[in-house]
């Protein structure tokens, strides 16, 4: 039977046992019979000790292996490339970094993927994946941040919002992050096509919802003036008569077609629809857009997955419903935020 090799490694336990024996004036031999340890690792460690009481605790001072020179050139090739992974980054420093001999640290030339990551976290680099984002020209710039400058000063009051979005039944459109064990990977079944979708046309000021309107198909120019004349000049022309609610009331439209269409665009002047200049490609400035998300999120969370159009219709509208007039105030509330972050950005996007 081979008799297993002794741990050279003593416990904190065995450390006290150590000290003892020696007080009782034990060989190392002995006390390492009485602890199944070698007479060398205990030798060493009183040898130790008794320099460590003399001197204090050794201060580690870890060696900086990636200095300034380096860290530029990491940076350098990080900033002209952001979607490179840690493995190409480091290749691009292989072919990159100049043979000098300030680069060489023992027989590795370039750091590994572990001190290029911790090396970057540590500068403020981080790794996320963007969101998505409309283009933005000058002019689209210029125009976001004249309507941010314009109603700063002057108050928009009170405004009924409006948008379109569609809600998709297919699993892919459908992810949200779930709890897990910190070890498990959570996964998600992909569809490769099919499922169901509704377009919605919806419409809220801070005071609460408005009506909610499914779509058959796309919205264009006819459906759009259908919605007018059932939802929204009644809705106006509500707001008005209500006495508790001062200062004027405005609609907002995005710029879709249907929305700019010529026959549209009478409609609106001739029921007096006060209609805000809405800038291109700005629905961080919409605060339904934030219902529209908080929507999608309960659909997913509080629903199975829809078998048909007419029941993602159904759900929907039983959301919509519970909607209250305090929640709606929230998300209108901060629009001053909104209105200085585009100012702040001088016209582009935001964090909204």
């Amino acid at each position: 039977m081979v008799t297993p090799r002794p741990q050279k490694r003593l416990t904190n336990d065995e450390k006290v046992m150590v000290m003892r024996g020696y007080e009782q004036n034990m060989t190392p031999t002995a006390i390492g019979v009485l602890l199944n340890k070698s007479a060398n690792s205990i030798a060493k460690y009183r040898s130790r000790k008794k320099y460590l009481d003399l001197t204090g605790p050794v201060e580690k001072h870890s060696r900086k292996w990636i200095d300034h020179r380096m860290g530029r050139i990491i940076k350098d090739v990080v900033m002209g490339n952001a979607k490179l992974s840690l493995g190409k980054i480091r290749r691009e420093l292989v072919e990159n970094l100049p043979d000098a001999p300030w680069y060489f640290w023992g027989n590795i030339r370039v750091p590994g993927k572990t001190t290029l990551g911790k090396y970057l976290k540590e500068e403020g680099f981080t790794k996320r994946i963007p969101t998505l984002k409309a283009p933005l020209s000058p002019q689209n710039q210029a125009n976001r941040l004249a309507y941010a400058q314009r109603w700063l000063v002057e108050p928009l009051g009170n405004v009924i919002w409006s948008d379109e979005t569609r809600v998709a039944s297919n699993l892919n459109n459908r992810k949200v992050p779930v709890w897990t064990d910190a070890e498990e990977q959570p996964r998600q079944i992909k569809i490769h096509s099919g499922g169901n979708s509704v377009m919605f046309w919806g419409c809220m000021s801070k005071h609460g919802t408005g009506p909610l309107h499914s779509i058959n198909g796309y919205m264009n120019g006819d459906v759009y003036m259908d919605i007018l004349k059932e939802s929204v000049f009644p809705e106006l022309a509500a707001g008005r008569e209500i006495e508790d609610i001062d200062g004027p009331w405005r609609f907002m439209q995005d710029n879709a077609s249907c929305h700019k269409r010529k026959d549209v665009m009478e409609l609106l002047e001739a029921n007096q629809a006060n209609v805000i200049d809405w800038p291109p490609y700005s629905p961080d400035l919409n605060p339904i857009e934030h219902v529209w998300q908080w929507i999608k999120h309960e659909l997913e969370v509080e629903y199975s997955v829809p078998n048909s159009a007419e029941e993602i219709e159904h759900n929907i509208m039983q959301i919509w419903r519970t909607i209250t007039p305090e929640m709606c105030a929230r998300w209108c509330d901060n629009y001053e935020n909104r209105l200085r972050a585009v100012v702040q950005a001088g016209g582009a996007w935001t964090k909204y």
